[in-house]
């Protein structure tokens, strides 16, 4: 009887898996196939090639693995990119920081960063998206400024400053990719200029309502806005890189809390009318 082959399968396949070869005494021997009166293979149409035939209860064939696409369309594997990509860009920067590294941390394959964000930079400016988003809806962006919100400009612009220290004290990778920028004097990226102009822009235009009920002093709304924002910014910088300088005696360095409430006061008491000297 003529024998017929079946497919090959993956010698990686589990041992439940019927292999196309059988064992018998010590020897190799194949499947047989069940010949007709024709010459031929049972329920083969004469003039065609047999077809393997499938052994019952095998593995699939070594090819027939889940696509690529399935593989990676998850959720998790791209949150899980995004941060391990967020701590090696902050402590090595963007040019330093590899994909290799990023994703041997993310535990997924090389291939995913292109799946997920398309470049390295699209993963970094998600990484700064992920950090930039929370704090803009915190500090209220999108939420229109009214002199008639709840709370003077004053309150308010202290719940804006309260909102980004915790939000970078939570979050401390955020001050040193922007200091990196800084230093190699390289322009921001996209998401982070247009984030960053964005809270500049409300804290302004609340400086300006706070001046037209004459709660805030005169002045420039776009620097004064600046100066608010330097506050946490700088003081996130310091507790993580000197955080020996916030202590004037050398002792341990005040808590977060302490450092907010410190600087939500003066940040109001600059701001208040009546402190201006001139036109400030």
């Amino acid at each position: 009887m003529p024998a017929l082959w079946t497919p090959h399968h993956d010698i990686r396949a589990p041992a439940r898996c019927i292999s196309p070869f059988h064992f018998s005494a010590g020897r190799f021997r194949l499947r047989s196939a069940r010949a007709t009166p024709g010459g031929g293979v049972h329920g083969q149409r004469p003039g065609r090639p047999a077809a393997p035939t499938p052994i019952p209860g095998a593995c699939a064939p070594s090819g027939a693995r889940p696509s690529y696409k399935r593989m990676n369309h998850s959720a998790p594997t791209r949150d899980r990119l995004i941060e391990a990509a967020r701590t090696i860009f902050a402590d090595k920067g963007y040019e330093a920081a590899s994909v290799r590294e990023i994703t041997a941390s993310a535990s997924a394959n090389l291939g995913a960063i292109t799946y997920h964000f398309g470049s390295k930079q699209g993963l970094y400016d998600a990484v700064l998206a992920s950090l930039l988003d929370p704090l803009a809806r915190a500090v209220g962006l999108g939420q229109p400024v009214s002199a008639d919100a709840k709370g003077s400009a004053l309150d308010r612009i202290d719940g804006m400053v309260a909102a980004m220290f915790a939000h970078l004290a939570a979050h401390p990778d955020l001050q040193l990719l922007v200091l990196q920028h800084v230093v190699t004097r390289q322009a921001l990226p996209g998401p982070m200029y247009d984030r960053l102009a964005a809270m500049v822009g409300r804290l302004s235009a609340e400086i300006a309502t706070g001046q037209a009920e004459g709660s805030i002093r005169a002045g420039d709304p776009v620097l004064m806005a600046v100066s608010v924002m330097a506050q946490p910014m700088y003081f996130g910088l310091v507790s993580r890189l000197a955080p020996d300088r916030l202590s004037v005696y050398g002792g341990a360095p005040p808590p977060p809390t302490a450092i907010s409430a410190h600087a939500r006061e003066f940040t109001r008491s600059g701001l208040a009318a009546g402190t201006e000297e001139g036109n400030g």
